[in-house]
């Protein structure tokens, strides 16, 4: 970013119609100091009373959407509604609270604490761009129960529903996602509902893809057809793990 004129323009400006283009790589500016360089975590325990730069929105937020005073230590997420105008998808909600992906191949795991009450609605862990992937706990109408699911929606800006898969009976409180990013791009997702328990895998591979104007990110919801604004679950963890290329 370079600032001409009293505005910033992003980007490498080839033609010189003050509109710049994105770059993959670019020379670092000079600086009269040493500096150190520095980059952001990516990991959070949410201990801070607010949150940390990695984090961001899917669209402008509101402070009703989340706590991270109600109980300390956890980030509490409240119920939002789930935006889907024509379909089932979480492509225009708000509400995702999501982050940039910190490298090539991780694994992420995050814990939930949900209510003793049903969900009524859907929260968890997603990969999101043009077509996303989450995983994470549902509420079943038929049988009034909460499952715990694998969930897929290809072309989510031109208009998708989403296809939830392998759909497990979950009646516990908390449990344990869990997101492997491969070399290749190819994310796999588990789960465990008991900490001593290995991590089960739910779902097939799934491709990451950009979003609109941004890369893959990958982040939590908690969202609701028809939301209760009581409704929450709280996420004890965020963490990311690298793995050792060979």
């Amino acid at each position: 970013m370079q600032w001409k004129n009293d505005w910033p323009i992003i980007g490498k400006d080839e033609d010189g119609d003050e509109i710049g283009e994105p770059v993959l790589r670019y020379k670092k500016p000079v600086h009269s100091d040493t500096v150190t360089i520095k980059s952001l975590k990516a990991s959070d325990d949410f201990t801070a009373e607010q949150l940390a730069l990695q984090w961001q929105w899917n669209a402008n937020s509101d402070v009703r959407w989340y706590s991270l005073t109600k109980k300390l230590g956890v980030l509490r997420l409240y119920q939002q509604k789930k935006i889907a105008e024509s379909n089932d998808s979480l492509w225009l909600t708000p509400s995702l609270l999501l982050q940039k992906l910190p490298t090539n191949t991780f694994t992420l795991t995050t814990k939930l604490t949900l209510p003793k009450l049903p969900l009524k609605g859907q929260a968890g862990l997603v990969l999101f761009g043009e077509n996303y992937a989450w995983i994470g706990i549902t509420y079943d109408k038929e049988t009034q129960t909460n499952q715990l699911v694998y969930a897929q929606c290809i072309n989510a800006r031109k208009g998708c529903n989403e296809h939830l898969k392998e759909p497990q009976p979950f009646s516990g409180n908390n449990v344990e996602l869990r997101m492997t990013m491969q070399p290749t791009g190819d994310a796999i997702f588990s789960y465990r509902t008991n900490s001593t328990d290995p991590f089960r895998i739910i779902g097939e591979h799934f491709s990451a893809t950009k979003g609109r104007w941004v890369g893959a990110k990958v982040g939590l919801f908690h969202v609701a057809s028809k939301p209760n604004a009581t409704q929450f679950i709280d996420v004890d963890y965020f963490r990311f793990t690298p793995i050792e290329q060979n």
